[in-house]
């Protein structure tokens, strides 16, 4: 394997890591602010865990959670897709 086509998978792997992290990013946003004042930081995991605990909406906060993981999934493929290719240079 190339130097290059190495870096290019480092790199493709911290995309989507940092994708993943920034997607579930709750525990920050809770201790801090709790989503206020109002709803202004509130973030779709946030809004998850109010729907399943608050309002008590077992089925909208798994619709929720499975929306998160297809949004992960697409960026990771587009992030495979579009990151060139040594290849093809």
């Amino acid at each position: 394997m190339a130097p290059v086509n190495r870096v290019r998978a480092a790199i493709m792997v911290n995309m989507i890591l940092i994708t993943i992290q920034t997607m579930n990013t709750f525990d920050a946003i809770i201790s801090l602010t709790g989503g206020g004042p109002g709803r202004a930081t509130e973030v779709i995991s946030l809004y998850t865990f109010n729907t399943v605990f608050r309002s008590y909406d077992l089925s909208g906060g798994s619709v929720m959670s499975v929306v998160m993981l297809l949004i992960s999934l697409l960026m990771a493929l587009l992030y495979a897709f579009f990151l060139p290719r040594a290849e093809e240079r």
